[in-house]
């Protein structure tokens, strides 16, 4: 029956965009049953010849996408024992013609030595988020290493680790783009938690970056205690930025204070969107720093449509953004989104002030409403 309802005769999932086969709170699923699921997965991967996102969960996630998620089942199964439907599975993931997007994320047990993205070469959307407190194994990150040099027409790229004990290098990740003969053309880059950067791993490789638009560097302030100048290099960074001439119209940035930051965004025009994110760092709470950015992003008020800041601590700078935007908010005249955030004591909320930030941004609607 499932044969002939996946087949191309019947047409049932001809049209079929999105696909999600959920089994939570399974468990203890024999060998025979786990054979007769992965040859349901397998069988709808192919016969979905226009899938563009699919969802397959079991329990205690391993591997998984927002457009694909493909999940292994318990951990009293062994990963080791298992390799061959999983690269079976990556086969046809690789051979189906209209998937582009996956996401890997590796959660408890590890994929086996012999797991393999070989056949994974026509990605647009590609994300790996390490979902472990230890490092991850030198195998995988060959494979993921690999994958990322060997999409040509990658577009974006997301690189995670949110729970690691030790920060994990970028360059490990970049390691085949500098020997690539074809320049990339990456418009969109997240480099969230965990994750160490350098200059050099950008200022090598900027050829494959030339057509970056879209820049997030969620970078906590753990990372930084390790590695106390973590965060000039990401000054440095910009610096090569604004040498290329490479003018991004969105940046994400959980650090203000590397000295190079506000230079960049002053040194051109275009910028669309400016999510701050300030968590626990201190050196972000200079008044002269918040002003000089808002003075710099007058530079983009005619192509702002978004602007967030948001602060999870009581700083000595917070009534500056205030006070810009009040100021000019009639100059910015794309403006959609205005969000500010900040964390107040009693005696803040007690002042109800805020009356005027929510006319800004009612402001700001209205002129664009």
């Amino acid at each position: 029956m499932m044969s002939y309802i996946c087949s191309q005769e019947a047409g049932v999932f001809q049209h079929t965009r999105s696909l999600n086969i959920s089994s939570w709170g399974q468990s203890g699923l024999s060998e025979e049953q786990l054979g007769d699921l992965v040859r349901l997965w397998n069988t709808l991967l192919i016969s979905m010849q226009n899938l563009a996102s699919i969802t397959l969960g079991l329990p205690s996630a391993a591997v998984g996408s927002t457009d694909y998620m493909f999940y292994r089942w318990a951990m009293e199964y062994s990963m080791d024992t298992q390799p061959d439907w999983m690269n079976t599975f990556v086969q046809n993931i690789g051979s189906h013609p209209t998937l582009t997007n996956f996401t890997l994320v590796v959660n408890g047990v590890l994929p086996p030595a012999t797991f393999s993205l070989q056949p994974l070469s026509h990605l647009h959307d590609f994300s790996f988020v390490w979902d472990n407190t230890v490092p991850i194994d030198t195998g995988l990150e060959s494979e993921v290493a690999a994958l990322i040099a060997r999409c040509h027409n990658l577009k974006r790229l997301k690189l995670q680790f949110p729970y690691v004990e030790s920060p994990h290098a970028l360059a490990g990740f970049f390691r085949g783009l500098p020997s690539l003969e074809r320049s990339l053309r990456w418009q969109q880059l997240l480099i969230t938690q965990g994750i160490l950067v350098r200059a050099e791993d950008f200022i090598s490789n900027k050829r494959h970056f030339q057509f970056l638009e879209d820049l997030t560097l969620d970078l906590t302030i753990d990372v930084d205690r390790e590695h106390p100048r973590h965060t000039d290099e990401v000054g440095k960074l910009f610096s090569a930025l604004c040498a290329q001439k490479i003018h991004l119209k969105r940046i994400s940035l959980t650090n203000l204070h590397p000295s190079g930051i506000v230079e960049y965004i002053s040194s051109y025009s275009g910028l669309t969107g400016f999510p701050i994110k300030s968590h626990g760092d201190h050196r972000d709470d200079s008044p002269s720093l918040i002003h000089n950015l808002f003075i710099a992003l007058k530079r983009h008020q005619r192509s702002l449509t978004s602007l967030s800041f948001l602060m999870n601590r009581i700083s000595p700078c917070l009534e500056i953004p205030k006070t810009h935007i009040s100021e000019n908010a009639e100059s910015f005249s794309a403006l959609e989104h205005l969000e500010i955030e900040v964390h107040t004591s009693d005696e803040d909320s007690q002042r109800n002030d805020a009356g005027s930030l929510v006319g800004v941004k009612l402001k700001a609607e209205c002129n664009n409403g």
